[in-house]
């Protein structure tokens, strides 16, 4: 074995031993890819290139959603499995990447953020501008009255935040340099109030992996489906996941507010019950 290629070879034994303790099939694969969350076609083909440890060029959302459905099943499955985060495949995926390539799969713009302000307020404000501001989907999230209907917008931008915030590998800039930090915020408070907010994210996608694709419909929805005991749990399950999701994300931008972090951009609004929410400032408005 060349030098060149070792971390192809062992992302891809690593991968291939997964598969084994998940115990996994073609046909569960590929039900799993049905998943509203999922809703990738593999083809058999392309499921047992995965058992194989050798799934050619993935995106990185496609990598994190299949080693933790295959890292859940062998910690169910095979006993005494250590489970890993996405973060270590992910990891293992970009010196694959690197050694074949010469560079990591994904490089950022920039240089890294230079001092503990710098970068939390460049994650602040990252988070703030994927709320839309007030007419974002967390709004919609909020006011929502039927439960047992998710439009599309809600559920995918649930999806969508987990991937923005719920992983934290290093990042490479195109200048070479290579940020090691893996903690979201520098400030311990909006770190814990971060890890609060994915984990309320988790929760409620977990829920929403139990509804179904509305048929017939000109708009796209999810909606629960099985026996009214079945149902009742889904609705309870969906009922706490928005209450923890609005709380855990008025927490973050509380504290953002109260650190000064987008005073430049930002004006802070608080709803009739509490929450807080921030709206992008008008041109010219301070």
């Amino acid at each position: 074995m060349t030098e060149v290629n070792k971390a192809e070879a062992v992302f891809a034994d690593k991968l291939k031993e997964l598969w084994a303790q998940a115990r996994m099939s073609v046909a569960e694969f590929l039900s799993f890819g049905q998943r509203p969350r999922v809703s990738i076609a593999w083809t058999e083909a392309a499921a047992r290139a995965w058992a194989q440890g050798t799934p050619g060029s993935v995106r990185e959302r496609e990598l994190r959603i299949v080693v933790e459905f295959l890292e859940a099943k062998a910690a169910e499955r095979t006993p005494g499995h250590v489970l890993r985060p996405a973060e270590y495949w992910s990891e293992l995926f970009r010196r694959a990447v690197e050694e074949k390539y010469g560079t990591p799969p994904k490089v950022y713009r920039g240089t890294p953020p230079r001092t503990p302000r710098e970068r939390d307020t460049r994650q602040a404000l990252h988070f703030l501008a994927s709320l839309s501001g007030s007419d974002g989907w967390f709004t919609e999230l909020r006011v929502l009255e039927n439960l047992s209907r998710i439009p599309e917008r809600i559920a995918s931008s649930i999806w969508e935040c987990l991937q923005l915030y719920g992983y934290r590998d290093p990042k490479a800039y195109a200048n070479g340099e290579v940020d090691e930090t893996v903690a979201a915020y520098v400030d311990s408070e909006l770190d814990h109030a971060h890890r609060a907010l994915v984990s309320a994210l988790r929760a409620f996608s977990e829920a929403l992996d139990v509804m179904e694709w509305a048929p017939d419909t000109s708009q796209r929805f999810l909606e629960v489906t099985g026996s009214e005991d079945a149902r009742a749990v889904a609705d309870r399950d969906l009922l706490a996941g928005r209450r923890d999701v609005l709380a855990a994300q008025s927490r973050m931008v509380s504290l953002i507010r109260d650190k000064h972090l987008a005073d430049e951009l930002y004006t802070f609004d608080q709803t009739d019950c509490g929450q807080v929410f921030a709206r992008f400032k008008a041109a010219g408005v301070r």
